[in-house]
Parts: C-alpha cells; sequence; structure tokens
C-alpha cells in the first residue's frame, strides 16, 4: 500500500501459461546486460558503427533497470547521476536512430503483433504495432524528467512545495506521468510510517504549522493548553490525525497524471 494505491504486481504468469520472468531477480537482469557490453568491447569483428549504436542502448535499458530498482532515499545522489547517465544515452541513440528494417529483415520477427492470442482469454485480440522510434523515446525522456523531479521534491522537505507542485501538475497542461514514475513517487514520500522514510508522522504537522503560521506546533498546543476551559483536555491527538491524513493525501497529489 503506498499513498492510498495498491503498488503491486498484477501479472500472473501461472493462470495464463505465459511466463514474463516476472519473478526474476533484477541482479539477474543487470548480469546479462553487463555480460552483453563486455562481449560487444571485446568482439573484434563487430564493426565500431554497430558497437556505436548497440552500446548506448544496451546502456540506457540497464540504467532505467537500476532507477527502478534504487530507493531514492538511501541513494539520492547515485539516482541523479544514473537520470544524467540515461539522459546521455537517450541523447547518443536520438543522434544514431535505427534504421527501418527490411520487409524480409528477421527483425521483424522479434516482435509478435498477435502476442495477445497467447493469453488464455476468451476476449477477441487485436494487432499490437509496436510505437515509431522517436515516440519511444519521448516516452523515455518524459520519465526521465518526472523522476527528476522527484529527486529535486524528495531534496526539499516542505508540504507547501510539494502541494504547489502536485496542483501545478494537475492544472497545467502535459503529457501523463508514467506509472512507473507515480509509484517511485509514492514510495519516496510516505510509507504509511514515514515522510521521506526517515521522519516521523508528526512531522507533517510541526512543518503546517511552522509554514502556515510562522509557529511550531508545540507552541501553538501550549498556548491553548494554558487557556483551554473545560472539563476535557483539547483534542490534540484528533488534531493531529486530521492534518496527517489530509496532508497524506495531498503530498500524494504530486502523483496525480496532468490534463491533456
Amino acid at each position: 500500500m503506498r499513498g492510498g494505491v495498491y503498488d503491486g504486481e498484477d501479472w500472473q504468469g501461472e493462470k495464463c501459461g505465459v511466463s514474463l520472468l516476472e519473478g526474476q531477480q533484477v541482479n539477474v537482469a543487470l548480469d546479462v546486460l553487463n555480460n552483453a557490453l563486455n562481449w560487444l568491447s571485446n568482439y573484434a569483428e563487430i564493426p565500431d558503427s554497430a558497437q556505436a549504436a548497440l552500446i548506448p542502448r544496451i546502456l540506457l535499458r540497464k540504467t532505467l533497470l537500476e532507477l527502478l530498482d534504487l530507493r531514492i532515499h538511501k541513494h539520492q545522489d547515485k539516482f541523479s547521476a544514473l537520470i544524467t547517465v540515461a539522459r546521455e544515452m537517450l541523447e547518443a541513440i536520438r543522434a544514431n536512430p535505427s534504421p527501418e528494417p527490411a520487409s524480409d529483415s528477421p527483425a521483424l520477427l522479434a516482435f509478435d503483433s498477435l502476442v495477445a492470442r497467447r493469453l488464455n482469454t476468451f476476449v477477441p485480440s487485436r494487432s499490437m504495432e509496436p510505437t515509431v522510434f522517436f515516440r519511444t523515446w519521448d516516452v523515455v525522456e518524459a520519465l526521465l524528467d518526472d523522476w527528476d523531479e522527484l529527486a529535486t521534491l524528495s531534496a526539499t522537505p516542505s508540504i507547501s512545495t510539494w502541494v504547489l507542485a502536485g496542483n501545478l501538475r494537475i492544472w497545467l497542461p502535459g503529457p501523463l506521468q508514467s506509472p512507473y514514475a507515480r509509484s517511485s513517487i509514492q514510495n519516496a514520500f510516505f510509507d504509511n510510517s514515514n515522510v521521506l522514510h526517515v521522519l516521523p508522522r508528526t512531522w507533517i504537522v510541526d512543518r503546517f504549522f511552522i509554514e502556515m503560521l510562522g509557529i511550531p506546533y508545540e507552541t501553538l498546543a501550549e498556548v491553548i493548553s494554558d487557556r483551554w476551559i473545560g472539563d476535557y483536555q483539547p483534542p490534540f491527538d484528533d488534531l493531529q490525525q486530521d492534518i496527517i491524513q489530509a496532508y497524506r493525501f495531498r503530498i500524494c497529489e504530486c502523483t496525480v497524471p496532468a490534463h491533456q
């Protein structure tokens, strides 16, 4: 459960009879990519032009996988460094676009437009044509932009800034936010126990009064307690819970997709 959204694996390959290697460890996939890079770099018969085209593409896949697996609250500097590497690889790929394969090229067999027919389903399957390359790179760039924003916001412990970023994302026109980015943001800001994985939930209450009224919560509580008249204690616990609950969802608004 992340930010009020169930973030889990909804693909069940054993029920469909089709494996997507969803149980494979990330390190295993990274080892395969590293082996491919070593082979390309050391195999003398591969032309330089092919190496120049393939290495950035493999490095981009490797970097994206590392970003998906990395926990930003533990490795913020590394997270930002990986985004920089991914942008460099994306720029190199755009500078050397892949040629369109010929109609009889074996490369066309790498993608089955009717792959959905392999699923055990009664719903009619439709043909899925691959997206043109430049649109694919645009989507990757948008994902990197979202992660860049995540790195900036997670390094700014201010609920006012987070809410403002969420409001701008809701109301300003822009591309739809990637579900991968939304998952990363929800996991970074609130894990049901702590804010940013290290700050207690009550931090939200204190920051609320400091940013809105310019005074810490303890000062306000003391003033209320000194002037409170009644047989019961001031409802401080209810107040804290209401603020935490309200801002917990407000904080996660920065994960809401922008309108087209």
